[in-house]
């Protein structure tokens, strides 16, 4: 029985996907070199492709949900409580069915469940404004979110955790600034403190849970920007106990103390265990902010002139920049030397 040199000629032109692919190798069309060949075309063509995607689901999202808060600043004189309630409440439900019937371990499920999330808390910005509750501005984060905090937990969404542990940032923040009077005010040390705290056990918490093979945590830029956000909170504190006498009492000494801690328990992981260069220039860069800090006061602290004070600084901050420079390129090469495992 002859081929259909037609059939023969419309596997040929179709598009270069795995099943064409895998048809040409099964028929013998392709040799085993050709074959290899193109899989591993399409293996290296894919991960550009979902990144190409993904981009654009969340750019889309986000213009979608901005467009929301935007529609109901520009048209809210003009629109009844009813209606802005329904708005939202309908939009809300819309997102929570359609995450639930495209479900949460696809990529568009949980990008509509996030959605959901924040329009949760635009119906409480147009709850607060409709009735004038008098409630603080930090109850509002603080109540967005709790009532979240399932989506978030069964999501398995790296983003959406993200935005949870911004919620309750600003929930921390404003609860310091709106509640607490001048005499019960926490110091800004402590309040740095909690927050490095609450980013640091974040980062624990995704390196314990990608170890464990959950694969939402796999990619590491989720620990990449909690590891940041800590490390600034932890910086400032220590630069301000090297830098300002009036700060030279036990909370800040604490929050040094948690710094250096943190630094070197994180130099120790990101070397050794996680093998992780991106997260040691982090921890760099932390300690290259307070080495730079101790030197620009005693620089300007020894010298009255001015001119002389910034040359001699600027000198000091090339020869600190080098030598971590230096330090993380030897750090790279010997962690590409060394075999994983």
């Amino acid at each position: 029985m002859t081929e259909d040199p037609n059939r023969k000629e419309e596997v040929l032109n179709r598009p270069a996907d795995a099943a064409t692919i895998e048809s040409l190798c099964e028929a013998g069309r392709l040799g085993p070199a050709a074959c290899e060949a193109a899989q591993g075309w399409l293996r290296a063509s894919r991960p550009w492709w979902d990144w190409v995607s993904r981009s654009l689901l969340f750019v889309g999202a986000a213009l979608v949900l901005s467009g929301v808060v935007f529609f109901f600043a520009y048209n809210w004189a003009r629109m009844s409580p009813v209606l802005k309630f329904v708005l939202i409440e309908v939009g809300l439900l819309a997102c929570v069915v359609a995450a639930w019937l495209t479900g949460l371990e696809r990529i568009v499920g949980k990008v509509l469940l996030l959605g959901a999330g924040l329009l949760v808390g635009v119906l409480l910005a147009v709850y607060g404004q409709t009735y004038q509750t008098g409630a603080d501005a930090y109850e509002l984060f603080v109540g967005w979110a709790v009532l979240i905090a399932g989506w978030v937990l069964i999501s398995r969404f790296a983003a959406f955790w993200l935005m949870w542990l911004v919620l309750v940032h600003l929930g921390v923040i404003l609860y310091r600034v709106q509640i607490l009077t001048h005499e019960e005010r926490w110091p800004e040390i402590l309040m740095f403190l909690v927050l490095g705290l609450l980013d640091l056990a974040a980062v624990a918490a995704r390196e314990i849970g990608a170890k464990r093979g959950a694969a939402w945590l796999a990619h590491r830029w989720p620990g990449w920007v909690m590891l940041a956000a800590a490390l600034v909170f932890l910086t400032i504190p220590t630069s301000l106990l090297v830098l300002v006498d009036e700060y030279q009492h036990p909370v800040t000494v604490l929050a040094a103390a948690t710094w250096v801690v943190a630094v070197g328990a994180g130099y120790w992981f990101f070397r050794y265990r996680a093998r992780d260069l991106l997260s040691l220039t982090l921890c760099a860069l932390s300690v290259f902010a307070v080495v730079v800090t101790w030197i620009g006061k005693g620089v300007f602290g020894a010298l009255e002139e001015v001119w002389s004070a910034c040359l001699l600084f600027g000198f000091a901050v090339l020869a600190v920049s080098s030598g971590l420079g230096y330090w993380l390129l030897r750090t790279w090469r010997a962690m590409a030397r060394q075999p994983h495992g």
